[in-house]
């Protein structure tokens, strides 16, 4: 572990900074405390993440070192926090309460009133969760876990914009599906609901399961068309 003073000067102004980087993990703020027995550490003020390409932002973090009760190290972030990432493939953002990093295990957890926007090519939807577990493949996004009360899942195409909410979200970058438990879609012009739905991100098409009282059950909203109808003539 190494620890880097940043000082400068503007006028009378003094500003410091601490950097801190353990393994690839970057992170500096305005101020750090450590205890140099535990090496635990805690940095607050403009605090900043950097790792596998993701920044993330806040105003509070703590830092936990793999340890004998602590088989890995582990990151805390709290306050304002925002999240971004930006590759060749795709591009991400999000803002949550808090987040529960472990790099080891390339897993971010982000927590309390999450808001999170994934765009890959003309893809682009949004999931809001109390929970969203984000799993990685050497820095890259590989599933998406939501869970919630309920989580909402809404994606744009074209004109149509579907909305979606369930007891669990479960998405996979591979394949571009989505596994949605205990959900409900709705698109405007129908609504769609089983215990458990595949819905492909890409494409937009959908399969349903279930069985007893859980069967699929599909609505066809004809108060919408009808009133698509109206504005055809009216124009």
């Amino acid at each position: 572990m190494v620890f880097v003073l940043i000082s400068c000067c503007v006028g009378n102004l003094k500003i410091s900074a601490f950097a801190e980087k353990i393994g690839e993990v970057e992170i500096d703020a305005d101020s750090l405390s450590t205890n140099f027995v535990t090496s635990e550490s805690k940095l607050e003020g403009n605090v900043i993440l950097r790792h596998q390409g993701m920044i993330l932002r806040c105003g509070l973090a703590e830092i936990f070192p793999a340890s004998e009760t602590n088989q890995e190290p582990r990151y805390i972030l709290r306050e304002q926090l925002a999240l971004a990432q930006d590759t060749q493939l795709y591009s991400l953002s999000a803002q949550a309460g808090e987040a529960i990093y472990l790099p080891t295990q390339d897993e971010l957890t982000l927590q309390k009133n999450v808001n999170f926007q994934y765009k890959q090519a003309e893809q682009l939807f949004t999931i809001e969760s109390e929970n969203l577990q984000v799993n990685l493949n050497n820095g890259a996004v590989e599933n998406l876990v939501s869970t919630g009360a309920p989580s909402k899942f809404t994606q744009t195409f074209g004109s149509k914009t579907v909305v979606i909410e369930a007891a669990s979200i479960d998405w996979f970058a591979a394949t571009q599906v989505a596994i949605l438990k205990e959900a409900s879609l709705d698109d405007g012009a129908t609504t769609f609901s089983a215990s458990e739905i595949e819905y492909n991100t890409a494409t937009g098409a959908i399969s349903a399961q279930g069985r007893g009282e859980n069967r699929p059950k599909y609505r066809f909203n004809s108060d919408v068309t009808d009133k698509q109808e109206d504005k055809k003539n009216d124009t």
